[in-house]
This record gives C-alpha cells, structure tokens and sequence, in this order.
C-alpha cells in the first residue's frame, strides 16, 4: 500500500508542477527518473511501474494541455464569428403602423424600394398612393412590386379592385418604364425593403390591407447587410416574372 501512495505522490506532485510551473516538468520528471535509477533495481517491476507513473503523468498532462489549447483556440474562433455578426436595430410595429412606414419609405427612398404582397386593391393603390409612387420614380429612385399568391389549384385569385388596382400600376410604369418593375409570381410573402436601410417581415399586406380590422404585426430591421441581400434576391425574382 506504501508503493501505491508513493506513486500517487510522483504524479501529484508532477500535476502540481504542470499547473504552477509548467516550464519546470520535464526538468521534475528527469529527475524523479534519475532518483529511480539511483534508488530502485534497474528492470525490477518496481522500477517499471514507477518510470510508468512519471511519464506517463507527463503524456497525459501533455495530451491535456494540447485539449486546452484546441479549446481556447475554438472559443478564439467562436468570438470572432459572433464579432462579425453584423448589429442591427429591431422594432415590432403593428396595424395602422404599417400604413405610416409604408408612406414613408416610399417618400424616403433614395435608390431603391422593394413591396412584396400576395395580392393588390385599390384599398390602397388609389390616386394618392399613384402619386406618392410617381414623386418617387421622378426622382429617380427604383421601385419594384411583387404579388401574386396562388391558391391550392396553383391559381392567383384576383380580389375584386385587384385588376383596377394593376392597372394603376401599368399606367404609372409606361411612363417609367426603367424604373418601375411589377412582376407576378407565386408569393405569400410580405416583405417590403427600402434601400439598403431596412427590411420588414410581417403579417399585412401591403398593397391590399388598408383598414387593419385584424391584428397585423411585423418586425423592422435596420441592418445594410440583410436589407441588400435580400433585396438583390426579391428584385431578381421581379425581374424575372414580368405581370
């Protein structure tokens, strides 16, 4: 049993070098082989065992301080992942919300605004919002429009003012034809991005819901990042999906 404390006490006291003067090991493992060649009959079990205990202390402290290493190593990597995370500012807006930041993203686009809505009426294309959108395209800013939700049979069931509405819509893009883009598409997304600024998911509606009668809500994000990607990818299915 006193063999067995001494060996123990080798391998604590190599494991206290490792933790407090890790430079010093192998200079204490050297050692404590040197005092078992002095002290022990060379190639007794004894002298095995404890020659085992010395370095074999030292391969498995080594092998745990390789995992240290692999750790901070992958937490190093983690931080600057999250660092490169980009930051954005979210706000939930809800029922007539919508139709106040929709007036003004229109009014405040500079290069772009993207509106995606499953269909369209003249609740909201009316006269007034003709007009908004032609301050817009005047001053040069592009604009494009996506609807089109299909319904089981694969077939988009225009609402009763959703020809009259496009209409509106096909007048105002003869007169800016390079600017406004409508495309029709299968789509049951609400999306609408202005510029590279923000992006809006959401419940409503945009180019239908006027009058709010259900719980509508969506979330507003400002980040440059997700704004233009998504934006890129919502003006290529337009483009591609001419009404």
């Amino acid at each position: 049993m006193t063999v067995v404390w001494y060996q123990l006490f080798i391998a604590l006291s190599i494991v206290l070098c490792h933790f407090f003067k890790k430079d010093k090991v192998i200079a204490l493992c050297t050692a404590w082989s040197v005092f078992s060649i002095t002290n022990l009959i060379i190639f007794s079990p004894l002298f095995f065992v404890q020659l085992l205990v010395i370095w074999g202390t030292r391969y498995w402290l080594n092998k745990l301080n390789n995992l240290e290493d692999s750790l901070q190593e992958k937490n190093l990597r983690i931080r600057e992942l999250l660092s490169s995370v980009p930051e954005f500012k979210k706000v939930v807006i809800s029922g007539k919300q919508h139709k106040d930041i929709l007036v003004s993203s229109i009014s405040d686009a500079k290069e772009s605004l993207v509106i995606y809505s499953g269909w369209l009426t003249t609740y909201v294309i009316d006269d007034q919002f003709i007009e908004l959108l032609d301050a817009a395209l005047s001053k040069g800013c592009r604009i494009f429009i996506g609807y089109g939700y299909a319904d089981h049979n694969n077939k988009h069931n225009t609402l009763p003012t959703g020809m009259e509405a496009f209409n509106k819509l096909r007048m105002l893009q003869n007169k800016y034809k390079s600017l406004l883009h409508i495309g029709k598409f299968n789509t049951h997304e609400k999306l609408l991005i202005k510029d590279s600024e923000l992006i809006i998911f959401g419940s409503t509606n945009w180019l239908a819901n006027n009058k709010f009668n259900n719980s509508e809500r969506s979330i507003v994000i400002y980040c440059s990042e997700i704004s233009a990607n998504e934006r890129d990818r919502a003006i290529d299915i337009v483009i591609n999906n001419p009404a």
